[in-house]
């Protein structure tokens, strides 16, 4: 999934691991979020690791990634969410029209 938001907006991520048959699925141990630009959004976990959620600290286009392990022993089955975040200087970014 994508995100696009303006710099100072707060948004909210939240994972979801599957199982092979598209079930949902429970990882081990809490998962640990990331960016590849902190300085575009800087994910800040939730207790339980589920969600993450921060400002956009500016603009640009970040890869944000969830890691959590879908095995008892660490480094087995590492499974890798991934997502995207941009920031933008600007309110609006477009529009449409609807006609009765």
């Amino acid at each position: 999934m994508a995100k696009t938001a303006p710099v100072g907006t707060v948004i909210t991520a939240h994972a979801e691991f599957t199982k092979p048959d598209g079930t949902d699925g429970k990882v081990f141990g809490i998962p640990v979020w990331a960016a590849s630009d902190p300085s575009i959004w800087n994910p800040v976990a939730s207790a339980d690791g589920l969600s993450a959620s921060g400002p956009v600290l500016g603009v640009g286009e970040t890869d944000v990634t969830c890691t959590g392990e879908g095995d008892t022993q660490p480094g087995v089955d590492t499974v890798v969410i991934t997502g995207h975040v941009t920031g933008t200087d600007v309110e609006v970014s477009g529009g449409k029209i609807n006609f009765d």
